[in-house]
């Protein structure tokens, strides 16, 4: 964070241990629904508009960003066969996710890891993690980097930031949308349903495909 905002940069909240009943907390938040039942309706909802947005097969090779415990890489590699690489700045995070998603289709590393991979992918995932990325700006650029010409980039995010810092969640003004539209294509945005994710959610949050140039 800037020495303006008098706030730093503190991810440890993503530090969960082995307890998968705290990182869903941390990963889903407890607006109206609370966070099991917003887990269990959320979760193949968006798993559906994946499938019904962008095309996957066996051959594909994902990239799941911000994969948390690995709740959308499992269902991928279930029903599409195709393989997984997720990657978190939280290793405990990763660690849940190599035992809850349990595929050889999968596979977990923290982005230093990926770099060293040189692999580049046709899809990347990033549901709910772009609003909590310190430097926004070198994140989308690297995400975009890490696609091959014409690969796609799945996004849900809060349309305003929350930062994570010793002074409580933060929101530092950046534009997430005009930084993907800076960096990629934007194909299309996807509206939400609120019967789904209710209103209070449908109306922060953005969604939408970008491509790699």
């Amino acid at each position: 964070m800037s020495e303006r905002d008098h706030a730093f940069y503190a991810p440890q909240i993503f530090d969960v241990g082995t307890d998968l009943a705290a990182a869903r907390r941390v990963i889903l938040s407890d607006e109206e629904m609370g966070a099991e039942e917003r887990w269990r309706v959320e979760t193949p909802y968006l798993v559906d508009l994946i499938f019904e947005h962008v095309l996957l097969s066996p051959a594909s090779l994902v990239l799941d960003y911000g994969c948390g415990v690995g709740r959308l890489s499992r269902p991928l590699t279930l029903r599409a066969g195709c393989r997984v690489v997720g990657t978190d700045i939280s290793y405990d995070m990763l660690a849940l996710a190599v035992r809850e998603v349990c595929s050889p289709r999968f596979i977990a590393c923290g982005p230093p890891a990926l770099d060293g991979l040189g692999l580049r992918f046709d899809l990347a995932l990033s549901v709910w993690t772009l609003q909590h990325v310190h430097r926004l700006h070198e994140t989308i650029a690297w995400l975009a980097a890490k696609l091959r010409p014409g690969g796609r980039l799945f996004v849900v995010n809060n349309r305003c930031r929350a930062v994570p810092t010793d002074l409580g969640w933060v929101d530092d003004g950046l534009d997430v949308a005009a930084l993907l539209d800076e960096h990629l294509d934007r194909r299309e945005t996807i509206p939400l349903d609120p019967a789904i994710l209710s209103r209070f959610l449908v109306d922060r949050t953005l969604c939408g495909v970008w491509e790699a140039r």
